[in-house]
């Protein structure tokens, strides 16, 4: 189950992170319908797992609250951060508690740095123009998906 469960996620991150490279924006339908699919992969693992149920929705609220946090940001910085990031985060929460999800924003943001520097030394990109970020939220998930599935129960 966790194992598809990942896979999944996967597919649904890769899918949001192909539409924001191509297009800079992502679908509220797509985000929704991720959202779905993300509260019933929970629901399942609450079912089938020795987990309680309070505690896990207690988490994913809390994931929530980034996503929102994440979305108050991007009001904040004027679009310096998109408004898609925090709706994905926000979507993200239905998926992954609390803990996963920094983890896959700190990984995130620590891929997307490498690479912006990276961009700057090799002066194919300046400061003022932006990456498209959830193409580094794949690249993280993928990180965390291997290390995760990987590692001894």
């Amino acid at each position: 189950m966790k194992a598809a469960a990942e896979i999944c996620f996967l597919i649904y991150a890769g899918l949001l992170a192909r539409e924001d490279f191509r297009t800079g924006r992502i679908s509220l339908v797509t985000a929704a319908g991720g959202s779905v699919f993300g509260m019933l992969m929970t629901v399942c693992r609450i079912v089938t797992g020795p987990e309680e149920a309070g505690t896990v929705l207690l988490s994913h609220l809390a994931a929530l609250v980034w996503g929102l946090g994440l979305l108050l940001l991007s009001r904040l910085s004027r679009g310096a951060m998109g408004k898609g990031d925090g709706i994905c985060f926000c979507s993200f929460a239905c998926w992954r508690n609390v803990s996963e999800l920094f983890l896959l924003l700190l990984v995130s943001l620590f891929l997307s740095a490498v690479f912006g520097s990276a961009l700057l030394l090799l002066k194919k990109k300046g400061l003022k123009e932006s990456l498209p970020f959830l193409p580094f939220v794949f690249a993280g998930a993928l990180i965390l998906a291997a290390v995760s599935l990987l590692r001894p129960v």
